[in-house]
This record gives C-alpha cells, sequence and structure tokens, in this order.
C-alpha cells in the first residue's frame, strides 16, 4: 500500500491539491498499485506528530512554511526514515536551487499544478512498479549480483576495488577503478577522484571540494581537476531527477 501525503499551510491549496491528485492518481495509476492518500496537513508539527505512529511514503512538501519550513522538516524526515520519497511544492521557482542537497523525487510548481503532478506520478507508478536493474559483480567471495542504487560509492584498494553498499556490507571486487567506472558508466555514478567514484543519488552534501554520502555522511574528496565536470554532472542529475 502507498501512502500518499501532503503539507502546505494554506488549507485553499490543500484543497485543491488534493482533489488533483485524487482525479489524477484514479486515471494514471495501475489497478495492481494500491494506494491510500493519507490526508492533508497544515504543518511541520502535524506530520511529526503523524509519522510517529504511521508512515508515509510520498509526501508532496511546500518549502515556504511559518516555525518550520518544508527544507528543515524533509531534514528530519530523511534522518528517520530514508525511504520517503520527498517531493517539492513551491510557487517560487528560485527554490528549486535550494532543494538540490536532499536529491528530490521531483519539484512541482503550484501554477503548474496539474502538467507537474502528472509527470510526477507517471513517475511514481514507475518506480513503485518497475524491476530494479542489477549489475553482477566479480569478488574475492565469488559473484554476486547487487541493484546499483544500493552502492554508495566505490573506492580502490590495490589491485581490487570496493563497493560500499548501503546496509554497512563492503564487496571487494576483481578489477581496476577503470572497470568499475565502466561498469557503473549508465548509472548516475561519477568519479570524482583517481580513487573514488560516487552515487549521485546518495550525496547528502557538497560543500569545499568534499562531498558527503550516505547516512552517515562520509567524506569524500573531489580531485581539484574534476571539479567542474562534477559540478556540472551533479546538477544535471537534480534537474533530472526534477523533471525540470
Amino acid at each position: 500500500m502507498l501512502r500518499i501525503g501532503l503539507c502546505d499551510d494554506s488549507a485553499d491549496f490543500r484543497r485543491l491539491f488534493s482533489k488533483t491528485l485524487k482525479e489524477l492518481c484514479a486515471r494514471i495509476f495501475p489497478a495492481e498499485l494500491e494506494y491510500e492518500i493519507c490526508g492533508g496537513f497544515g504543518s511541520a508539527d502535524e506530520v511529526l506528530s503523524y509519522i510517529e505512529q504511521n508512515e508515509i511514503d510520498v509526501l508532496f512538501l511546500d518549502i515556504d512554511m511559518p516555525k518550520m519550513s518544508g527544507l528543515e522538516l524533509a531534514k528530519r524526515l530523511i534522518s528517520k526514515n530514508d525511504k520517503t520519497v520527498i517531493a517539492f511544492v513551491s510557487g517560487y521557482d528560485h527554490y528549486v536551487y535550494e532543494v538540490f542537497e536532499f536529491s528530490p523525487f521531483a519539484f512541482l510548481r503550484k501554477d503548474r499544478l496539474k502538467s507537474d503532478l502528472t509527470k510526477t506520478l507517471t513517475r511514481l507508478v514507475q518506480r513503485f512498479t518497475r524491476t530494479k536493474p542489477v549489475i553482477k559483480l566479480s569478488t574475492a567471495d565469488g559473484s554476486f549480483s547487487v541493484c546499483p542504487d544500493d552502492v554508495l560509492y566505490v573506492r580502490t584498494k590495490g589491485n581490487y576495488y570496493i563497493c560500499v553498499i548501503k546496509n554497512g556490507a563492503e564487496l571487494k571486487c576483481r578489477g581496476t577503478m577503470n572497470d568499475a567506472e565502466t561498469l557503473f558508466a549508465d548509472c548516475d555514478f561519477f568519479r570524482v577522484h583517481s580513487a573514488y567514484i560516487v552515487n549521485l543519488r546518495h550525496i547528502q552534501r557538497f560543500d569545499r571540494g568534499e562531498i558527503r554520502v550516505g547516512d552517515n555522511c562520509e567524506k569524500i574528496p573531489v580531485a581539484q581537476r574534476r571539479l567542474a565536470e562534477f559540478r556540472a554532472a551533479y546538477a544535471g542529475y537534480n534537474m533530472r531527477s526534477l523533471q525540470i
């Protein structure tokens, strides 16, 4: 069951969004994708109170709210459950650049609600119904299949490369970093340093020549000569993710 919620301090917009959401879900979602619209929340506090006893799989989240902004609420939600899908909603286009650090699923503009929501719901169907791709790794302990989405980053170690997985596991693979770069070439990975390849979807923060990856915000350096290319690749990834 896919549980979908909205947080916005405007009661009028909540009514409009809920009406549009119900109409589009009924039209776009296939019969096998069961869903529940778990209500509209008027503040961040209401969301935080709700998730103490319940789960939200997808939250459409207004950015500009009093007391606690949508950005601050997103931080709280991600720290509690990084599987929550967050789609920011705003009446101001310039906020799109502020949400990059959260790697949100989408950015919806209030003045283009129906068209943006249609695209987002279509992508949600793909996300929650598709079979995830896997990559076969030849490791020191045999052959393993992993989903690229689950790999945080790859680092070099002697004549091997190490794939660091979200659950903390490390797979020691036969081959060079060039081999690893080729293997993950079509999976939104980027070689930020001669010794590191990172999964762009797991970047938590980027600042002053280093990035933080995963829930533990592990530090990974970005080589100066790769900095400009990395910025372009990361911005491109975020723009593709937001469907802008």
